[in-house]
């Protein structure tokens, strides 16, 4: 077992030639990284020869740029304050977020631990979760970008789960120009993919594609379920008592109007 302990955790690319696990280092090890702030990327980090991994940032949890995090089918546990991304820069280019967060054949949770989430000014952009199981009760932000979960597993209790207190955003933005006026930019999408499982949006979950309050231009963004061979579940009856329905939001104030697409086995 590992134990880190740190103010910052920064991972970049791991050996580029090296892929997939380490057929020596096992699978029963366990990683925990605690940090008041945890960056992931640019590039690619690989992990072997884990059966968990966890990280544990008081603050945001951002991958940076293009990259991808696998965890070679290790679970991974995310506790932050949020969880979002942004595009890496340095003095040479800029990359946009182009990022993957993958656990294979393993579980990816998502938790909150209630702290004041950090400003993040980054525009558009993709990130991506991926792995056999989906669980959400966290916070995640992306405005004006892509946010996709892939859920992958085909066994019962797999999927993707939307917790009760859990938002998925992303929003329209705007960006303040040199010259004081704004440029507006309009709502991106989120996506829920799981052929052969169930995608729930419990009771108190939010998933927000709306224009934004002060986006007076923008168009609202698009909220998709993908799951042909699977079941969709959304929590809007049967609530108990100080529970609220789940949430999809896609208003626009004069832009246009957002998107639902569903596509599922069973409603």
């Amino acid at each position: 077992n590992i134990d880190i302990n740190v103010k910052e955790a920064v991972f970049l690319n791991s050996q580029t030639e090296e892929k997939g696990a380490d057929e020596h280092a096992g699978t029963a090890g366990v990683l925990a990284v605690n940090a008041e702030r945890i960056t992931i990327g640019p590039g690619e980090t690989q992990f072997s020869g884990f059966q968990t991994i966890g990280f544990n940032s008081d603050y945001n949890f951002t991958a940076s740029g293009k990259g991808l995090l696998d965890t070679g089918n290790a679970a991974l546990n995310i506790v932050s304050a949020l969880v979002t991304g942004t595009f890496s820069l340095d003095s040479d280019s800029y990359e946009a977020l182009d990022f993957t967060i993958n656990s294979g054949n393993g579980k990816i949770s998502l938790e909150s631990n209630g702290n004041n989430a950090e400003a993040n000014d980054n525009i558009g952009g993709s990130l991506v979760f991926k792995a056999n199981q989906i669980e959400n009760s966290s916070d995640i932000l992306l405005n004006s970008g892509v946010i996709g979960f892939i859920a992958t597993g085909n066994l019962s209790g797999a999927g993707i789960d939307m917790k009760d207190g859990s938002s998925v955003t992303a929003q329209g933005s705007r960006y303040l120009k040199a010259d004081g006026t704004y440029e507006y930019f309009d709502a991106g999408q989120v996506y829920y993919q799981a052929e052969n499982a169930a995608v729930r949006f419990g009771p108190g979950s939010i998933t927000d594609v709306s224009a934004g309050e002060q986006n007076l231009t923008a168009d609202a963004g698009t909220i998709s379920v993908i799951n042909g061979n699977g079941s969709f579940y959304i929590g809007l009856a049967d609530l108990e008592p100080g529970e609220s329905a789940a949430q999809l939001i896609a208003t626009a104030n004069q832009g246009k109007g957002g998107r639902f697409e569903l596509d599922t086995g069973a409603f």
